[in-house]
């Protein structure tokens, strides 16, 4: 009986053996290896900005090169990121605040569009049958209009949604780095760095983006009454003047109140 406890105990010291030093061998294979001189990288060059081993370190290469632990190294440069990150998400803020106005402009062309449109429709309810045609000709000019602007509008606010699209995906990758193991950090940082330098320039704020109303309903009814007496030249004269052709009034009043993006 004892033999064979003998022979159990040695045959459990045998395995014990095996799977401790296999657990060994697969710790050593995951680590990262420097690939000039097969040794564990455990310090980081700051000149030359690159991981290196201790062969590295007393080689020519790095003669007077000054190093740093990995674990110091890293908390250094993800400081120094995360620092270069705060302009990207301020101008990420700035991008979605202009879409907003943007959005909000847009909603209020269409309803610009909606109530210049019964105006007009109520000044041509004054009018005979006859004036029908030249309403239609009118609401045709203020739908191309709002089509005109919408569409600019549109392209602007989709011009955006790509502008921040791609800050948000170069914060997300950011980000994503800074959670990244120690290794992989600082092999992708030179990367990293230069995809957060690569900004996108600010968006701007100018004026005429929404519908002239003036242009549409300005003197509507005299202009439309001197075009019948073409028509009929015995209808009587108003007793005011148009002022002057509506092409040529200024929209400041409408970009003091609205000001957006194009």
């Amino acid at each position: 009986m004892d033999i064979f406890r003998t022979l159990g105990r040695i045959r459990k010291n045998l395995c014990e053996a095996f799977l401790q030093e296999r657990s060994q061998r697969a710790s050593a294979g995951s680590e990262v290896l420097c690939s000039l001189h097969r040794e564990k990288l455990k310090l980081f060059c700051l000149d030359d900005q690159q991981l290196v081993c201790l062969v590295c370190r007393d080689s020519k290469k790095h003669t007077s090169h000054r190093f740093r632990p990995i674990d110091e190294a890293v908390l250094d440069h993800k400081e120094e990121l995360q620092t270069g990150l705060e302009p990207s998400k301020k101008k990420l803020k700035k991008f979605n605040e202009v879409k907003l106005n943007c959005d909000e402009t847009a909603q209020h062309i269409k309803a610009q569009a909606q109530h210049t449109e019964k105006q007009i429709k109520e000044e041509f309810k004054k009018l005979h049958q006859f004036l029908q045609e030249e309403e239609e000709a009118r609401i045709a000019a203020l739908r191309e209009k709002e089509e005109q602007k919408s569409q600019r509008m549109k392209e602007k606010i989709e011009g955006l949604s790509r502008e921040i699209s791609t800050l948000s995906d170069t914060i997300r990758a950011i980000e994503e780095e800074l959670r990244a193991e120690d290794i992989s950090f600082l092999q992708n940082y030179k990367a990293t760095v230069t995809r957060a330098q690569h900004t996108l320039p600010d968006p701007q704020l100018v004026s005429g983006a929404l519908i002239d109303v003036a242009k549409h309903l300005g003197n509507l009814t005299f202009r439309v009454w001197d075009k019948m007496k073409e028509i009929e030249p015995g209808i009587t004269d108003f007793t005011h003047s148009e002022s002057e052709d509506p092409e040529d009034q200024s929209e400041a009043g409408l970009e003091q109140r609205n000001t957006v993006i194009l």
